[in-house]
């Protein structure tokens, strides 16, 4: 088997090398069109499982192989595919670093946006939980009762509900009527308990101070009760949980924008560069030599 391998590649050398080779190698390829030529370089994958052709260069001595490796992007595509899932464009333009920033980013911001509500929503369960606790809406009426104008026969008090929840025992009509009734501190009307604003607002104005179990006195800015302190902390701490949850929805669209338009780039970019790998024969004095090239042209 070695042998005739030796003598076969002794007469191709023969044939390419002797004075009358190129009549013999005309002569070989007469009466048919010859667009593209194979070398044998000794390489498997080159001479049985590449698709690319052996082109003659305007050199008899050099062929060259030319692989168009790379096709055209689509910047409207990868814009799209970026819009809808972040990192999506980058992988399509094949940009694989930045494709993998982007997804990260989107996965990390909605598990922090996640992650925060639910800890607002612990927080928001909690304060709710000391204010019913420590704070009455019967005791509060009964201090405002006393500073209502004279005759204004506020039937706040529902008779007969005593043993049921302070909110319970309430006319909220009346309680709301008597409030704006008496002006001053009494800025603002007790929403129904269990409102978002009646957990708010108890915890705000002076002038619910006396609802908590250890308030009273005059209304003022500065008498407030330690229960009242405690609870607007709790309150406040369960709203910063709910904004840090809200910057991350922020972050998510801000990614999804700057990633389609990083993809539109990127398939841009992508087209204007463009690459071609080259198999070129140099002859030698022993022969032919496989020599691999590569150029990347770019168009800007």
């Amino acid at each position: 088997m070695k042998r005739l391998f030796i003598a076969v590649s002794t007469i191709l050398v023969c044939i390419h090398t002797a004075p009358g080779g190129k009549g013999v190698r005309e002569s070989l390829c007469k009466g048919s069109k010859v667009i593209a030529r194979r070398a044998f370089t000794g390489s498997l994958a080159t001479d049985f499982f590449s698709t690319a052709t052996l082109q003659l260069s305007s050199s008899s001595a050099v062929f060259q192989e030319s692989n168009n490796v790379e096709d055209r992007k689509s910047p409207v595509l990868a814009a799209i595919l970026s819009a809808a899932v972040p990192g999506a464009g980058e992988f399509y333009s094949q940009s694989y670093i930045k494709s993998g920033v982007f997804l990260a980013a989107e996965v990390i911001s909605w598990v922090v946006n996640v992650s925060y509500n639910r800890k607002g929503d612990r927080a928001t369960a909690d304060f709710q939980t000391y204010a019913d606790a420590n704070w009455s809406v019967v005791k509060y009426a009964t201090f405002a009762q006393a500073l209502a104008p004279a005759g204004g026969n506020y039937a706040w008090k529902i008779p007969g509900r005593e043993d049921r929840p302070p909110w319970e025992q309430v006319n909220w009509a009346e309680l709301n009527r008597m409030e704006r009734d008496i002006g001053g501190f009494f800025s603002h009307s007790l929403p129904l308990h269990g409102d978002q604003q009646y957990y708010e607002l108890i915890g705000k104005y002076p002038q619910y101070n006396p609802g908590w179990d250890d308030g009273g006195g005059p209304i003022s800015e500065t008498n407030i009760s330690p229960h009242f302190k405690s609870y607007s902390i709790m309150r406040g701490d369960a709203n910063d949980l709910y904004s840090k949850a809200s910057t991350a929805v922020v972050v998510v669209v801000a990614n999804h924008i700057l990633s389609a338009a990083d993809a539109a780039w990127s398939a841009t970019r992508f087209n204007n560069v463009h690459t071609a790998l080259e198999m070129k024969m140099q002859r030698t004095p022993l022969g032919f030599e496989v020599v691999p090239t590569a150029t990347i042209s770019v168009r800007w």
